[in-house]
């Protein structure tokens, strides 16, 4: 399916996101890479004075809602907002082990980081977590605004339930199916039905169920106690 490039995916993602928040089972809902998921993008992020060779690091393309369903916490500054879009002022998340190895020191808030085109201000500080391996220790990140980026086209949707996220299936696909009535069942199926693991270094149990695709952002419903 297209939508006109990837500022169609950037917009039929956010109407789908839109709906989502508001459902009353839903307590949040993004765009991002899932964790302990495969083939996670890396690349060298610089830091103007600190570290000019720059620091290889997970890189990640987030909307606002991605933080809250994956229950990240902030250290300092802001999560990301729907003013973080084109055209407005280039921001970036790091996570504190990525603050640490670009010595920006206690207030990196407001310093700016690059990896090869404008820099991008520090927003916030996320607390370290695993994306790879639960037995080695979280890597360095940086997260840019999924609205901004223009270097990640893809991820999965992560929904953020009050209980099984299976009771509400039905009510994401049929949102997303309103938004775009061509996503029919054969391009947006719900596989076989959720898996269950746990990740004990993530703290609890995941439900997850594959929702299928959209312009390269992938479904995915998540119960995370």
């Amino acid at each position: 399916r297209k939508y006109g490039g990837l500022a169609g995916v950037h917009q039929f993602s956010a109407q789908v996101l839109e709906r989502l928040e508001r459902h009353p089972a839903i307590v949040s809902a993004g765009v991002g890479s899932r964790p302990l998921g495969r083939g996670v993008m890396s690349t060298v992020v610089k830091s103007p004075g600190h570290k000019p060779d720059g620091i290889r690091m997970h890189m990640d393309a987030a909307s606002p809602g991605y933080f809250a369903a994956l229950g990240l916490t902030l250290t300092k500054g802001r999560f990301f907002t729907a003013a973080d879009q084109a055209g407005a002022p280039a921001a970036s998340i790091l996570n504190e082990r990525a603050v640490r190895e670009l010595d920006l020191g206690d207030s990196p808030i407001g310093q700016t980081v690059a990896i090869d085109g404008p820099p991008m201000q520090v927003v916030g500080v996320v607390a370290d977590s695993r994306r790879g391996q639960l037995e080695a220790a979280p890597d360095p990140a940086i997260y840019m605004p999924f609205l901004q980026s223009t270097r990640v086209s893809s991820g999965q949707l992560l929904i953020r339930t009050t209980g099984d996220p299976g009771t509400v299936v039905g009510d994401v696909r049929k949102i997303v199916t309103e938004l775009d009535p061509e996503l029919t069942e054969c391009d947006f199926s719900f596989g076989g039905g959720p898996t269950y693991s746990t990740f004990g270094a993530l703290s609890g149990k995941w439900t997850e169920t594959s929702l299928g695709q959209w312009g390269g952002v992938g479904g995915t419903l998540y119960d995370i106690p």
